[in-house]
């Protein structure tokens, strides 16, 4: 376009205006093409149940509290009567909030692409409170946060001298710019401790503008645990249908190249990785999971028209070895009160039982065992119906953990994190076939239902290490001199060890070596505490390791390790003669600032497995026939001889050798 002067003179400014935007709109022909593209997933809320988002509370004894998908019907505590979603049909709602301590958050975690134009996050808010705002005590704020949780940036917050109550949705946006390159969490919360508190939350959206140039977008997906059917017996060895969303600035959906792969080919192999959707909206399934004990590490690659890519990851882990699992239609389930069948979709192994979460049913999960040692437990239950909605289930359901003569308490609220595991700790068990976990509901506790469906015993410490032979400082094969107490710390090996500030204190380890042979020898140490202080421990700890013969020191740090953790002395040779140890010198305490902790010691083999060979032959006195066989006139034969059988149209060797 030309723009001739004399024409400009004629011209008004308001004309000139127009014609000089019309100049600068063609010549960013670059950018005519840009996408925009939306990052928060359900932010309306119109997909019930709160989809995409997790949501956590921190509910004390007594208060009663609840994240709701709102439909405007929803009559939470207070005077104030329903809230109508502030646009379509549904919206996040904080309610029912009574009680000091109580803490509510609602949030996603998103990533922001590298190459942007623009990005801002915005939403609406209602807000309805029955106490005066006071920072840290009543109070709603809006922050963004890293993946861990840790603050950059406090969007909005409360003011102790705002109303309490708006009547109408308040929109807020802000610029995302800042954190291009990075994935965010976006965080709603609310802290009630004076009085109730409602908060309505709605159109959530973190919108971007890519530039010209841009690789393809592709969501998260999260890790995933499964157990090994050649180890249950049962179960579903597969994963999936997983969602997740692909876009491209150039390339339509449709035409993006979506391939897989796994890095652990034993357990999992690429033509089991199961890519389907169309698109933006992609689904991956595993659809068999082969070699089990390992984890495999599934790659998906989203490759644009341009040969651009961008990766996302999940881990499969397969548990195996020492690991239990009991179901609800399995040996070792036993109830008592009233469950019926659970008409829920996400159940493991297509069975659950549901009872009233305030009645007196228990139902007990009892495992069997074979080694005694730390098992990490975990829980299964259902709540997905096959229209798409979540069951009621109940905010406070009980796991009593009856291991080693004792009982912890474990609660959970059965409303979130349905169809997967769930852990409620690692325990010390003896195998005495007497242990097992027990679900109950609260007595007095909510009108919704609970869910029991499968418990998990997954091998950790002592137990794990089937063939290595622990010496823990309250075994037999552990001595000590005075001067040591009780430690206190946390993730303490079977939740016990001692420290001392004696410079004369010695511990000593005595194991029963079965086998001669090399050994790894690991001490355990851990010095954080209740509080989430770090103990300061000896700077250079003296052991002193026995081996037939021989004796070697070897000087730790005990400030290496930030809480629980085996560390290696080195590798030895034992010869199985009763003489190895490993000790504790004296003084070790002085030898640095702080004090000495002594815990378990633990002998790793190298050799795990003793191979024993022995062989069963056609011509000897351990191998017996029926029917007819006849010799064989084969040149391959063990020891010259075999025989064969044409019955039934067969034809079995019978030469057979076993390692």
């Amino acid at each position: 376009m030309k723009i001739h002067l004399s024409s400009i003179r004629r011209r008004s400014f308001k004309q000139l205006t127009a014609a000089l935007t019309a100049v600068t709109i063609c010549s960013i022909g670059p950018f005519s093409n840009m996408r925009a593209e939306e990052l928060i997933v359900n932010g309306g809320f119109e997909v019930p149940s709160l989809s995409a988002w997790v949501t956590l509370q921190d509910v004390p004894t007594g208060a009663q509290t609840d994240l709701f998908s709102n439909d405007g019907t929803l009559d939470p505590a207070g005077p104030d009567g329903p809230l109508p979603p502030c646009s379509g049909n549904l919206s996040a709602l904080f309610g029912q909030q009574v009680g000091v301590g109580t803490r509510q958050t609602l949030y996603q975690d998103i990533a922001i692409p590298s190459r942007l134009r623009r990005a801002t996050l915005s939403w609406k808010e209602q807000i309805r409170s029955h106490a005066p705002f006071a920072d840290g005590a009543q109070e709603y704020r809006a922050e963004i946060r890293t993946p861990n949780n840790q603050l950059l940036e406090r969007l909005y917050q409360t003011d102790p001298n705002s109303p309490i109550t708006l009547n109408s949705c308040q929109e807020r946006s802000f610029n995302l710019f800042d954190y291009r390159g990075q994935t965010i969490r976006i965080a709603f919360e609310v802290i009630a401790q004076n009085g109730t508190f409602n908060l309505q939350i709605d159109d959530v959206s973190a919108d971007i503008t890519h530039l010209a140039s841009s690789p393809p977008s592709i969501s998260a997906i999260s890790d995933h645990t499964v157990f090994g059917r050649t180890i249950l017996g049962f179960g579903a060895p597969v994963i999936g249908p997983l969602p997740f969303t692909v876009n491209d600035l150039h390339t339509p959906p449709n035409d993006l190249q979506i391939v897989a792969h796994s890095d652990n080919q034993n357990m999992i192999e690429d033509q089991d990785l199961l890519i389907s959707g169309t698109g933006s909206q992609r689904y991956i399934s595993v659809t068999d999971i082969g070699h089990i004990g390992t984890v495999a590490n599934i790659t998906i690659t989203a490759i644009d028209g341009q040969g651009e890519t961008t990766t996302t990851e999940f881990a499969v882990t397969s548990f195996s070895g020492n690991s239990i699992l009991v179901d609800n239609r399995s040996a070792g389930f036993s109830s008592t009160g009233v469950w019926i069948e659970s008409a829920a979709t996400d159940e493991f192994s297509g069975s659950s039982f549901v009872s009233e979460a305030n009645s007196s049913s228990t139902a007990t999960f009892t495992p069997i065992l074979s080694t005694a040692g730390d098992y990490e437990v975990l829980v299964w239950w259902a709540s997905a119906l096959p229209d798409g909605r979540r069951a009621f289930r109940a905010s406070a359901v009980n796991y009593l953990i009856n291991h080693a003569g004792s009982t912890d308490l474990v609660r959970l609220d059965q409303r979130t994190q349905s169809g997967t595991w769930v852990s409620l700790g690692s325990y010390f068990f003896t195998a005495d076939g007497n242990e097992s976990v027990t679900t109950t509901g609260i007595t007095g506790g909510s009108l919704n239902v609970m869910n029991v469906d499968a418990v998990a015993f997954v091998a950790s410490g002592a137990a794990s290490f089937v063939d290595d032979v622990i010496v823990d400082e309250q075994d037999s094969g552990f001595s000590r001199s005075e001067g040591w107490y009780e430690s206190g710390v946390l993730n303490e090996f079977r939740d016990h060890s001692l420290s001392s500030f004696s410079p004369v204190a010695t511990a000593l380890w005595t194991p029963s070596i079965p086998l001669p042979g090399s050994y790894e020898v690991f001490a355990w140490l851990s010095r954080e505490t209740r509080g989430g202080r770090l103990i300061n421990r000896a700077s250079s700890a003296v052991y002193e390791v026995s081996h037939g013969e021989v004796t070697t020191r070897v000087v730790v740090d005990q400030n290496e390790s930030e809480s629980a953790n085996w560390v290696l002395l080195g590798t030895f040779d034992f010869d199985g003669t009763g003489n190895e140890s490993v000790r504790l010198l004296p003084g070790a305490a002085s030898y640095g600032s702080g004090s000495v902790g002594a815990d378990a010691m633990r002998f790793s083999p190298l050799q795990r497995v003793e191979t024993i060979d022995f062989t069963i032959d056609n011509q000897g006195s351990k191998f017996e026939a029926v029917g007819s066989w006849r010799e064989s006139g084969a040149l391959d034969e063990y020891d010259s001889s075999s025989i064969y059988s044409c019955l039934l149209y067969t034809s079995d060797a019978a030469d057979e050798r076993s390692s």
